[in-house]
């Protein structure tokens, strides 16, 4: 792991004791360019010929949005082409990324993740590493 990071020493030994079970949320790619959920529903509600901005000044949320454009568009088959797009870019380079390395790098037990994108399991691969990873994108 990095020297840089200022842990405390028990989270520390934690993660060297494998005793550390991270759990990632929406953000942790985006320093990739992976779109978070605002983004996503803009996308939906433009496919929809609507401004995301007009319907919450209009009392209208993000889950309206995206209920309104799985009834109108009878699923999400129709944006997951475009989804798949915007989650995997070809030019990132996951190697490059810090933090999915120390993901990788603590060698956790366990990974419980919200993600929508394959870039933990990428890292996993670029690391050439496949013990943890029970998923493949």
């Amino acid at each position: 792991m990095s020297s840089s990071l200022n842990l405390n020493p028990d989270l520390l030994n934690a993660v060297r004791k494998r005793n550390v079970i991270p759990f990632i949320g929406s953000g942790f790619s985006r320093d990739l360019g992976v779109p978070m959920l605002d983004d996503v529903i803009s996308l939906m509600a433009g496919k929809l010929g609507w401004s995301p901005e007009v319907l919450q000044i209009q009392g209208g949320n993000f889950w309206q949005i995206a209920e309104y454009y799985t009834i109108e568009k009878g699923g999400l088959s129709l944006l997951r082409s475009d989804l798949d797009k915007l989650f995997h870019k070809k030019e990132i380079d996951i190697s490059k990324s810090e933090i999915h390395s120390l993901l990788v790098d603590i060698n956790a037990p366990v990974i419980y993740t919200t993600n929508w994108d394959c870039w933990i399991e990428k890292a996993y691969d670029s690391k050439g590493k496949e013990e943890g990873k029970d998923y493949q994108c």
